[in-house]
C-alpha cells in the first residue's frame, strides 16, 4: 500500500489512472509495468484485480507483441506479389520438381523399418514373437475393466489418489493454518484428500456446519495473467463456480495475501457478514 502511495507522489496521479494508462494506452504487458514501476508482477496483478481494471483477451495481446516486435520470420504485414507466386509455381513444374521421375517407397513392401532400414527374417520373427496376435494375444476375449467397479465413484477415486501421493500441507497452507488456530477459527484442513466436493479438494472446510471452504491459491497455478498454461477449471471464477453449484461457499486466499494477517482475518469476516 505504502508503495503505490509513493508512486502516486512520484506521477502525480491516482495509481489507477497510472495503471489504467500503462497498459491501455501505452501498451504494456503486466510484467512490463511491474518493471516499469519497479514492483513485482504479483503486486501489478493484485492491484488491476482490486481496482477492476479490465485486461486484454490472449489475442489482443499477440497483435500488440507483433505490431511491436515483428513477425518472427520478418514477414508481418507483408504479402508476396502475384509475379513471385507465378515465377515460383513455374520453377516447381515438370523437371524443377525435387520429386520429378520418383515415387514414394512402400516401406511394407520394401520390408524395412521407419528409419529406412531393411530388416532380416531374423529380426522380423523377433517382432512377431514379442508382439503376439489374434489368439495368441494375451488379453484376446478379454474385455477393459468397468472403471466404475475398480475404483469407485469419482470422489472416491480422487480421495484416493491424494492419499496416494501422500499429499501434505504447502508452505502458504501452513500460514493460514496457524492464523486459523490462532484465532480459533472453525476451520479443518482437508487437502490431503479427506474431503472431496464434485471431484475437487479443497483445502480446509467449517467445522461449524456451514457449507463453506477455503481455497488457497498461488498466481503461478492459478492466474492466467502469470502463467498462459493454467487450467480454466482451476482459475478463481471457475473455483467459485464449481463450489456453488454443489452447494457450498468458497472462499479463496492468494499466497501474497497472507503475509497479512489483518487482511485475511477482514476477507473472511466480511464473507461471513455477506452470508448473515
Amino acid at each position: 500500500m505504502t508503495k503505490m502511495f509513493e508512486k502516486e507522489r512520484l506521477f502525480g496521479e491516482k495509481i489507477e489512472v497510472t495503471l489504467r494508462r500503462l497498459y491501455w494506452k501505452e501498451e504494456l504487458s503486466l510484467p512490463a509495468i511491474g518493471k516499469h514501476l519497479g514492483l513485482s508482477v504479483q503486486t501489478i496483478y493484485r492491484w488491476f484485480k482490486r481496482l477492476a481494471i479490465p485486461t486484454r483477451t490472449a489475442s489482443e495481446a499477440q497483435k500488440i507483441h507483433l505490431r511491436k516486435h515483428g513477425h518472427p520470420k520478418g514477414m508481418w504485414g507483408k504479402h508476396h506479389s502475384a509475379d513471385t507466386k507465378e515465377r515460383w509455381s513455374e520453377q516447381r513444374k515438370g523437371k524443377g520438381n525435387p520429386m520429378f521421375g520418383r515415387r514414394r517407397p512402400d516401406l511394407a513392401a520394401l520390408n524395412v523399418s521407419r528409419h529406412n532400414i531393411p530388416l532380416s527374417p531374423e529380426h522380423r520373427a523377433k517382432i512377431i514373437a514379442n508382439h503376439p496376435r489374434g489368439n495368441n494375444h494375451p488379453f484376446y476375449g478379454r474385455k477393459r475393466p468397468d472403471f466404475a467397479k475398480r475404483y469407485g465413484r469419482k470422489d472416491e477415486f480422487e480421495a484416493k489418489r491424494l492419499k496416494a501421493v501422500c499429499q501434505k500441507p504447502t508452505t502458504p497452507e501452513r500460514k493460514l493454518m496457524g492464523i486459523l488456530r490462532k484465532h480459533r477459527l472453525p476451520y479443518r484442513y482437508v487437502g490431503d484428500g479427506s474431503v472431496i466436493i464434485g471431484g475437487r479438494n479443497p483445502d480446509f472446510i467449517n467445522t461449524n456446519g456451514v457449507k463453506q471452504v477455503i481455497e488457497v491459491f498461488g498466481f503461478y497455478f492459478h492466474s492466467p495473467l502469470i502463467n498462459s498454461h493454467v487450467d480454466w477449471k482451476r482459475t478463481y471464477t471457475q473455483t467459485i463456480k464449481h463450489y456453488r453449484e454443489h452447494g457450498f461457499n468458497c472462499l479463496i486466499f492468494w499466497d501474497d495475501e497472507l503475509a497479512n494477517e489483518q487482511l485475511v482475518l477482514s476477507k473472511r469476516n466480511g464473507i461471513v457478514k455477506m452470508e448473515c
